[in-house]
């Protein structure tokens, strides 16, 4: 299992210009199972110093978990608070991660790692490990620039290795079971940074941007269409159980009006049988102050089974497949098996390796046949695909 958490610490700590790293641990205050990914969206001005303040969260919530957490700090050209991810090394091994700096990375690969899952595939054959693809990603407050942020992770939606997504994406999506706002209470410039104003002079949540990646909502049928490939962890929830309310994750009093679902954790279509649904969770604070604005949000992968084999690694630049997509019907998610039958099981020794792209060791005794799906010869599927298309 791989616990997942997404927090949005408010300035990374940085508060009237002191620094303060215990409201970080403080959100975890109700956590039971160490995480082994930590998605944060406010890493403001990590880099400083050595990147202390990112090694300072990573040992304290090291201490907290009693786990031995690695950061790494990702990348915001526009400001000086880029997201983070801090990860497990006893459970995952980082295998990519575009360096900050690099003037070369296309901006629809930054902020996206990959991981292998040290506790799966044949003992001392690392190819064989189960892979998959982490984004964490802040979005812009502002309407027509989220929309555009929405287009650099539309790709992975259907990409064929599993691929979760964690951030403060600043707006909801479209449907009435998700938290709504009073927009007449709401002041102008909250209005003109998260909704839109209809002919009549009415105004109503801006979901364009969320609704690109999971499908707009169709209040006729109850489930989503058009989307690319994006499903919110927070509605599968709430199709395991439909009794759950889905809750704001900005804490009460922060926004006039009421507080909307805009911290989300999505699952593209691969990744989507590996989410244990019962497992997501908004964490409400005890008491004030809050540790930040944002709530924390939990979910749990489970990769009892091995994805099919990648053909494609997530930071390859892979064809637009055009055309739309329906979402499942929200009634047709299956039912998740409980948590407590999958703890303990391991992999068979006999499941399909997954390979995980371009980036890995080859084995170097094979030769090429365009019909064997060795791992060279899907390299240098990769390779061909990236000279045609560039």
């Amino acid at each position: 299992m791989i616990p997942v958490a997404l927090f949005n610490f408010e300035a990374g700590g940085l508060r009237h210009g002191q620094r303060n790293l215990r409201p970080l641990v403080d959100a975890f205050h109700d956590v039971q199972a160490p995480p082994a990914l930590i998605l944060l969206c406010e890493a403001k001005t990590w880099h400083e110093d050595g990147q202390r303040p990112l090694h300072h969260a990573a040992e304290l919530l090291a201490d907290r978990f009693d786990r031995p957490y690695v950061g790494v700090l990702g990348h915001d050209p526009h400001s000086p608070m880029p997201p983070a991810i801090l990860y497990d090394p006893t459970l995952l091994t980082l295998r990519s991660w575009p360096a900050p700096a690099d003037p070369h990375v296309f901006a629809d690969k930054c902020n996206i790692a990959v991981f292998a899952i040290r506790d799966t595939g044949e003992p001392g054959t690392p190819d064989s490990r189960t892979t998959f693809a982490a984004a964490v990603t802040h979005w812009d407050p502002h309407c027509g620039i989220r929309r555009q942020q929405a287009a650099l992770l539309d790709r992975y939606g259907t990409t064929d290795m599993p691929v979760i997504v964690g951030g403060d994406l600043n707006s909801t999506a479209s449907g009435p079971h998700l938290p709504q706002r009073d927009w007449t209470a709401a002041g102008h410039r909250a209005r003109a940074q998260k909704a839109r104003r209809h002919p009549d002079g009415t105004w109503t949540a801006d979901t364009d941007a969320v609704d690109h990646l999971i499908g707009r909502w169709n209040p006729e049928t109850h489930h989503r269409t058009d989307g690319c490939g994006f499903h919110a962890l927070a509605e599968l929830a709430r199709t395991a159980n439909p009794q759950m309310p889905l809750l704001p994750t900005v804490n009460n009093g922060i926004d006039v009006g009421g507080g909307l679902l805009i911290d989300w954790l999505l699952a593209n279509d691969t990744m989507r049988p590996h989410v244990d649904p019962g497992s997501y969770r908004v964490h409400v604070p005890a008491r004030q102050p809050y540790p930040s604005d944002h709530r924390l949000v939990t979910a749990t992968l489970v990769f009892d089974t091995p994805p099919p084999t990648p053909c494609h690694h997530p930071h390859d630049r892979l064809p637009s497949s055009g055309g739309t997509r329906e979402s499942a019907p929200a009634c047709a998610v299956p039912a998740a098996e409980p948590t407590s039958a999958r703890v303990g099981r391991r992999r068979s020794p006999h499941a399909q390796p997954v390979a995980s792209g371009v980036g890995e060791m080859l084995p170097q005794n094979d030769t090429y046949h365009p019909h064997l799906p060795t791992l060279r010869n899907m390299a240098r599927h990769h390779q061909d695909k990236l000279i045609i298309e560039r």
